[in-house]
């Protein structure tokens, strides 16, 4: 489902106790009566998800804890690819909780950047999946979530007010969490694939080992291109990251390509990924296109430590 920023419509809903006040208008009537039968149809579901014995895994909170009317694996099809486009205008942007099967409340904000995915209200971006690690913004200020720091998503609540819960150090007692509607100018959510320090292993097409590369700096602008969801649960995003690197032991003509200046860095594509297997999104590739490691991936390099028994 792909949406665009459209004309500010006058219903706008912060928190459920402007509830009282819509049925004003003719179009405010609809609105209600559209809430009605959502929240008839809501309650027969949450009753048959309690029904089912469910297990604490991150699947089946992905699956069952993010309020919209369906799992997102019966919304999407196999492999289908799922539009990120968010404009440029950080103003006027309108959101509708029908577009993503969620309640049908509207909301207009203002102030999200090209990168991030919106959170406000009742209001959760499907695009925004446990399992994947997200720095958290309010939006129109510069004040983060967790003094900033980028955090995996344990799991969305359901409810009006949706708890998003992060992780945290402390096994008995998390404190890393907020709901959707805490703050009425709602929160841009921007994920993060690759962090300072990260270290990878340099291949070439034909997947011999050229070098290794440890990230030194990363653009906060890391943005998403796609996402795609499979039937068997599995993840994949496409995240564009510019990065700066230190590279070591580079060979024959990789060598030779890097003793230009690289003061732009590098910008490449991140596949990422979650599964049933790795509930905590990793790192399967990255690819560059239009620098000097064009032609060339890198895999972590925890994967092929593990591959190496190294």
């Amino acid at each position: 489902m792909e949406w665009y920023p459209t004309q500010p419509i006058n219903i706008e809903i912060q928190n459920e106790h402007h509830l009282d006040h819509l049925c004003s208008t003719e179009e405010d009537a609809v609105l209600s009566l559209k809430l009605e039968e959502f929240w008839d149809a809501e309650k027969h579901r949450v009753q048959l998800v309690e029904s089912q014995v469910l297990s604490s895994s991150l699947e089946n909170q992905f699956l069952y804890e993010d309020s919209v009317s369906k799992p997102i694996s019966d919304t999407l099809d196999f492999a289908q690819k799922v539009p990120t486009h968010i404009s440029d205008v950080e103003t006027g942007l309108t959101l509708r909780g029908e577009d993503i099967h969620d309640i049908p409340t509207v909301y207009t904000i203002s102030g999200l950047r090209n990168y991030e995915f919106p959170v406000v209200g009742t209001y959760v971006d499907r695009r925004i999946v446990p399992g994947f690690k997200y720095r958290v913004r309010i939006i129109q200020t510069d004040l983060y979530q967790f003094g900033g720091k980028a955090l995996n998503l344990r799991s969305i609540g359901m409810g009006y007010g949706k708890r998003l819960t992060f992780e945290s150090e402390s096994l008995n007692y998390n404190e890393n969490y907020f709901w959707s509607d805490s703050d009425s100018n709602g929160y841009g959510f921007a994920i993060v694939a690759i962090e300072e320090g990260d270290e990878f292993i340099i291949k070439d097409y034909k997947d011999a080992i050229c070098g290794e590369l440890t990230v030194r700096k990363c653009s906060n602008s890391q943005t998403e291109k796609d996402m795609r969801v499979a039937k068997d649960g599995v993840v994949e995003k496409t995240i564009e990251v510019r990065l700066w690197a230190e590279i070591r032991n580079a060979q024959n003509e990789l060598d030779i390509r890097l003793s230009t200046s690289q003061d732009d860095g590098f910008i490449g594509k991140v596949s990422l990924v979650r599964s049933k297997q790795t509930p905590v999104a990793e790192v399967r590739r990255v690819d560059f296109d239009d620098c000097s490691l064009k032609g060339y991936h890198l895999e972590a390099r925890a994967k092929m430590k593990n591959v190496n028994g190294g």
